[in-house]
């Protein structure tokens, strides 16, 4: 029996053998069951979905799809691996192709896929108990907010929690519980009375470390203390206010702008006005449907109640599936369309408390790019579908109302800056930038494309990395600092071409399209498709492709500009269609908006100043603005300085007084030992000694120790004193002459001055080692020969002086010495503006501005520096002067846009693979496109680089040393991109390319 069987079990290992043995064999994928396999298994499905759904019958494939997507909900809340991202969108886009109507999942709808992981956030209420609150509707609105929340309690299982604030009275109730909030069963059997004032911070104070929770505040008055004392609620995920019905009309939208700086820019705010406090039971149950939330599911994004696929906030998903659900009939458009209505509901009404807070957030962006696509598909369906015409409705109702909003907030601007801020969020959250909206608009405007446009993106040396990079870049273009990265873009534009027919898929093509008007190409449109050049390079690579994205209308025109400036030749039809987009734009020359106020773009507009026909005021403007940004880059650098320098003690004197009078080398002594007159011969010193050795212990016990050294004892040398015994010492009153003061005053009798006196006694000291003493009447000439034998080849001693000078000396030395008035204002005002009033000037390039423009004389320094005659100190101020001057001239510097092959050059240097000498030197270049100096800068010391290093993760290049200094003294901020800095390195590679540089510099012999 066994021997048959391993026969049968040979011969079926032989026929696997030659079936798979045969060329066209191909594997059979065996359908895992997605509900009971293992996760691993399951993650091997989604590898082969494509084949596996290939194989499935109609009828059991939406079924399979279904398991599949609910089973992937299951592992991404459980977050057990990561699954590849391209799969979820796979199994997403599938699943909507037979379900459609649960494209956009409730959370009621979410809570019915078992095993799903949901986040479960608590219930945190602030409940106002001030006087205020004391009359009749307050025991009523008790009752009703605690019936309603312990419903939602059952329903939702989640812990309700209470926080009283008011007063005194409130703060002892949460004194008594160690500082702990009331439960929703202490809160109502606790039976608290209104009384006191309205101060909210405590409250605030005692739920900023609670866990995630959704917050309630039920309040009918202004908070009564200072709300900037306000702590931040780090784990809040939504605001709900409550009005009571005896509230003051607005005071939601107050307690909205209160706590504004309190809570993430995120967090959404729902509100209850009191004049619809009835509609508080529905509101409140509505809002506690997404208190349990799925956490964070990659792929997957959470607006409101709702969970939305993130490919599905892009224009055309969401339109693919309006479509499939018109063709799926009535009832599935419906289903969709009531889920696509509270998706604008929930913006809608975080937009009553506040629509500023509202189009700053990402759901006002995210839905806004929806609006217009969904509402122009429903308009087409207005005669055939009810549901088009209730979305079609609503979306312009909606619209209608936040253009509404918007202008009311645009009007209540007094401030010129914030009005443009405001117009730029509304313009790029109304702005669809889809490929096959352009498509559809300029087939309508132009008709059908002439051509599509050919790069030679796959023979370029470059890598979709840099690339992609390239492309982000522009989306940053104003404040543009990478030249290199351009220049790929650059080199797109140079070496394309109009092809009649274009190759590969559908989603590489560039269509071009001919302006019937005056025949040139609509250039705008192929500037805004030019990311899609990423999708053809990776395509040619067999890699994976990016998502599709376009260019924003108003960045590909700042483009356009940059190519007229850059000073290339591009194609006839690129240079022909180029002038009809370098025209006066009034939104890219506002120099009040911020993106209009870089050095790059405003260096850009000097440019183009001719063809932009610009005011001589606003050319005016663009210089200040640029020398007060080169003034403030110049400044950042900037630090505190020592110098340090050798100096004689004794200044313009000789070490010792060469001469033969005895008075100047001794001291005259009787035959006590008494010092004397040199003149009169009378006694001017006491001399006091005791040798014997008990007298001298006896008097350190009754006189040294008992009564400190008011009588000070000098021990004596027996070089000097051979004589006495020894141990001897020698007692004098402090206040009695000394030997140097007798000698001090015999010089002075013979005129000398008094730094000469000082020099010749420490000189004196130094080398002989004490004063001589000579005894009177006896010869002092061989003492005076010996001290000045002993002081022949003395020199002055000399000590280190150290001057700090001080950045705020540097700044007034600076302006002192500038003859240009509006300059010299500017730069004082930054030394100035740490202590004027920021409420009242915010900006300190505007201030810097205001100040350059009232200073109309020369500045005369304000703090009085006492070194300026010191030639080490002039040399070190004469550095910051040279610096200061190049600043100030490199506004001139025009942009200089490098050759594609020097990019090339500059891209391999973002790598660790090392240049050589011989492949930087085969670089070509040529008379018309040299190596610009400008590319080898640093941006911080503005001279040539010799120790080049790249910042991660933004890759700009900076001298070692001083982007080391300016991360450590100033702030950890790429000083060209202000991206966090996250480490620093040498590059060697480019460091090669500037030492090639330097040497092709040298003349020729």
């Amino acid at each position: 029996m066994a021997s048959s069987r391993r026969a049968y079990k040979q011969s079926l290992a032989a026929c696997a053998r030659e079936t798979a043995s045969n060329a066209s064999f191909v594997p059979v994928l065996l359908k895992e069951d997605p509900e009971h396999c293992s996760t691993i298994k399951f993650a091997e499905t989604l590898e082969h979905l494509s084949d596996i759904c290939s194989n499935l019958p109609d009828d059991e494939l939406s079924t399979y799809i279904e398991k599949v997507y609910k089973r992937m909900l299951n592992i991404l809340s459980e977050k057990t691996i990561v699954l590849d991202p391209e799969m979820i969108n796979s199994v997403i886009l599938r699943y909507i192709q037979n379900y459609p109507q649960l494209s956009i999942l409730t959370m009621d709808e979410l809570r019915t896929i078992s095993n799903i992981q949901l986040e479960q956030r608590s219930i945190v209420v602030h409940f106002d108990l001030s006087g205020s609150m004391s009359c009749a509707g307050f025991s009523p609105l008790v009752k009703t907010i605690t019936d309603i929340l312990k419903n939602i309690k059952k329903q939702n299982n989640i812990e309700v929690y209470f926080s009283l604030f008011g007063g005194s009275t409130q703060e002892d109730v949460h004194r008594v519980l160690g500082e702990r909030l009331l439960t929703l069963d202490e809160f109502c059997a606790g039976n608290y009375k209104p009384g006191g004032g309205t101060a909210f911070c405590p409250s605030f104070a005692r739920t900023k470390h609670f866990l995630k929770h959704d917050a309630i505040i039920i309040s009918d008055g202004e908070f009564t203390d200072s709300i900037t004392q306000l702590s931040f609620q780090d784990n809040c995920e939504t605001v709900f206010f409550v009005a009571p019905p005896w509230s003051p009309s607005g005071i939601e939208q107050k307690h909205a702008s209160a706590i504004a700086k309190c809570v993430h820019s995120n967090v959404a705010y729902i509100g209850v006005a009191s004049g619809q406090y009835k509609q508080l039971e529905t509101t409140l149950e509505e809002f506690s449907k997404g208190l349990g939330i799925v956490s964070r599911l990659p792929g997957f994004s959470t607006i409101g109640t709702y969970l939305i696929p993130t490919i599905l906030l892009l224009p055309t998903h969401m339109k693919k599936t309006l479509d499939i659900c018109l063709l799926k009939g009535e009832d599935t458009l419906q289903i969709l369309t009531k889920k696509i209505i509270g998706l604008f509901r929930y913006l809608e009404e975080t937009s009553k408390l506040s629509f500023e807070r509202c189009i700053r957030g990402d759901e006002f962006r995210q839905l806004m790019s929806l609006l217009v696509p969904i509402k122009k598909l429903t308009f087409a369906h207005l005669e055939t579908s009810l549901a088009s015409q209730q979305l079609y409705g609503y979306l312009s109702k909606l619209l209608d109302s936040f253009g509404d909003q918007y202008n009311r907030l645009l009007k209540s601007y007094s401030n010129d800056k914030n009005k443009n801020e405001l117009t730029k969020l509304w313009d790029d959250a109304m702005n669809v930038s889809e490929r096959e909206l352009i498509f559809e608009e300029n087939n309508e405007k132009y008709g059908q494309p002439v051509g599509y446009l050919k790069t030679e993106v796959t023979n370029m040396d470059i890598t979709p990395d840099m690339l992609a990079a390239a492309l982000h870049h522009l989306k940053t273009i104003y404040s543009m600092m990478d030249t290199d990265l351009v220049n790929v873009i650059f080199g797109i534009l140079i070496n394309c071409k109009i092809a009649e027919t274009s190759a590969g898929p559908q989603d590489t093509w560039i269509p071009v399209w001919s302006k019937p008007s005056d025949g040139t190409i609509d250039l705008l449109s192929i500037i805004r498709l030019l990311p899609t050049c990423l999708r053809q390079l990776q395509h040619f690579l067999g890699t994976t492709c990016d998502s599709d994205w376009t260019i924003q209308p108003m960045t590909a025109i700042r483009f356009a500009w940059i190519m007229d400036v850059s000073g290339h030749l591009f194609p006839d039809f690129v240079m022909q269609s180029l002038p009809t987009l370098v025209r006066s734009n009034a939104n890219l020359i506002d120099l009040d908006q911020d993106e209009n106020r870089s050095v790059f773009w405003l260096k850009i507009l000097q440019s183009l100043a001719v063809k932009l026909s610009l005011s001589t005021e606003t050319l005016l403007s663009i210089k200040h603005i640029l020398i007060v940004n080169s003034l403030k880059g110049f400044l950042l650098r900037l630090t505190d300085t020592v110098v340090r320098y050798e100096r004689q003690i004794y200044e313009n004197v000789s070490p010792y007084i060469d001469t033969n009078e005895p008075k100047a080398w001794c001291v005259f002594v009787d035959q006590n030992g008494n010092m004397l007159n040199a003149e009169t011969g009378v006694v001017v010193g006491l001399t006091n000694i005791v040798s014997d050795p008990k007298m001298v212990q006896k008097w350190y016990d009754t006189n040294f120790y008992k009564k400190g050294a008011v009588v000070r004892p000098r021990y004596l040398t027996l070089i000097d004193n051979p004589n006495l015994a020894h141990g001897s010492i020698e007692l004098y009153n402090s206040s009695a002459p000394k030997d140097i003061d007798i000698l001090r005053e015999q010089l002075l009798t013979l005129g000398y001055s008094t730094v000469q006196i000082d020099a010749h006694i420490n000189t004196t000291r130094d080398k002989i080692k004490h004063i001589p003493r000579v005894i009177q009447n006896q010869d002092p000439s061989s003492v005076v020969l010996a001290s000045q034998g002993a002081c022949q080849g003395a020199t002055i001693p000399t000590e280190t002086i150290t001057i700090n000078i001080s950045r705020a000396i540097i700044i007034e030395y600076l302006s002192s010495q500038c003859n240009d008035a509006f300059i010299a204002g500017a730069m004082r005002a930054f030394g100035e503006y740490s202590r004027v009033d920021h409420t009242q000037y915010p900006n300190e390039i505007d201030y810097a501005i205001g100040c350059g423009l009232k200073s109309n004389s020369k500045i005369t320094p304000q703090t009085p520096f006492h070194h300026l005659d010191k030639l080490d100190v002039q040399k070190t101020l004469l550095q910051y002067q040279e610096q200061f001057e190049k600043t100030i001239k490199s506004i001139e510097k025009p942009i200089v846009f490098t050759p594609l092959t020097i990019q090339k050059a500059a891209a391999q240097t973002a790598t660790t693979t090392a240049i050589t000498t011989s492949s930087i030197q085969s670089i070509p270049t040529s008379q018309s496109t040299p190596m610009s100096e400008e590319l080898f800068t640093c941006p911080i010391t503005q001279d040539i680089m010799e120790n080049p290093s790249s910042t991660a993760p933004c890759g700009h290049m900076f001298e070692y040393d001083a982007i080391n200094v300016y991360l450590k003294t100033v702030i950890n901020e790429c000083p060209m991109c202000r991206t966090q800095i996250t480490s620093v390195t040498p590059n060697y590679a480019f460091k090669s390319v500037i030492q090639s540089w330097r040497a092709n510099q040298q003349p020729k012999s």
